[in-house]
């Protein structure tokens, strides 16, 4: 299934950037304070992707297989 592939895929690109800069991301941004602006910023974009994609991680482990094709075209 190549939707299954493409999620797994993504998954694993978005952990390997996360692996790869953990430590330049304690360095410059936990040790300041967490109020600012910046860091405020930085925060929601690092994870609210993550969160927001969530969905699409779990989505596919459990396929809904007994949805008719009427009942997608009245979906989309």
């Amino acid at each position: 299934n190549f939707g299954l592939q493409f999620g797994n895929s993504h998954a694993a690109i978005i952990v390997y950037d996360y692996l790869l800069t953990f430590g330049r991301e304690v360095d410059l941004y936990w040790g300041r304070p967490w109020y600012s602006w910046a860091f405020f910023l930085f925060v929601a974009t690092r994870y609210l992707n993550v969160v927001g994609n969530v969905p699409s991680y779990i989505f596919p482990l459990f396929p809904f297989t007994d949805v008719s094709n009427g009942v997608c075209i009245i979906l989309s």
